[in-house]
């Protein structure tokens, strides 16, 4: 028995082991060869499952693009919640774990997939790109309450139009997906030294 043979049979048997496979093999190809140029075909012989498998889990190429946002942008809405959630936090210290924890350390773990999701996002029509925009705009009111939180406070000073400041944090920090190299320090180190620089921009 071979071992991709193997590895297929043994995916079979665990469902989430097979969408785990197709999500990597996915990620890999739409990142080498585009979503356009990327068939189901390949995609199920890189993951090494059947067609049947891949339907199982996704209708279709789309539905699987959608998941791979669907993956990071739930990991920082599930963190920025647990992050708000905390009691009599300073609005200082709220806003550099914002930074450091959620936009960096996030944009880090999920470097692939939202390379990905940048580069075929136009791939998403009708209610998954309504449901991604909707997701994305949460996130977004939930930066723009911290900024907000951070003025009233007294913590930071009114730099203008809260969602442009929110805009400029998100898109400083989150740009670490694209040129994140461990050689030049850890994930949270990066974010404690963004943190540092968003803080000391906008304390009052």
């Amino acid at each position: 028995m071979t071992g991709a043979t193997t590895a297929g049979r043994r995916r079979a048997r665990d469902p989430e082991a097979t969408r785990q496979a197709l999500l990597d093999a996915a990620l890999e190809l739409f990142g080498r060869n585009g979503f356009d140029g990327t068939s189901v075909q390949s995609i199920v012989e890189q993951a090494q499952v059947t067609k049947g498998g891949f339907y199982h889990h996704f209708a279709s190429k789309q539905e699987l693009l959608h998941e791979i946002h669907d993956r990071f942008i739930e990991f920082h809405l599930e963190r920025m919640r647990e992050l708000l959630a905390i009691e009599d936090l300073p609005a200082d210290e709220l806003l550099r774990r914002l930074v450091r924890d959620i936009l960096v350390v996030g944009a880090v773990r999920w470097r692939d997939d939202i390379e990905i999701f940048y580069q075929e996002r136009r791939q998403l029509e009708g209610d998954r790109y309504a449901a991604v925009l909707a997701k994305r705009h949460e996130f977004e009111r939930y930066v723009i309450e911290v900024v907000e939180r951070g003025v009233a406070e007294g913590v930071l000073r009114d730099a203008g139009d809260p969602k442009v400041v929110a805009f400029g944090i998100v898109g400083m920090t989150m740009w670490a997906y694209h040129w994140f190299d461990p050689a030049r320090g850890g994930a949270r180190e990066i974010g404690e030294l963004y943190a540092g620089l968003v803080l000391e921009g906008l304390r009052r």
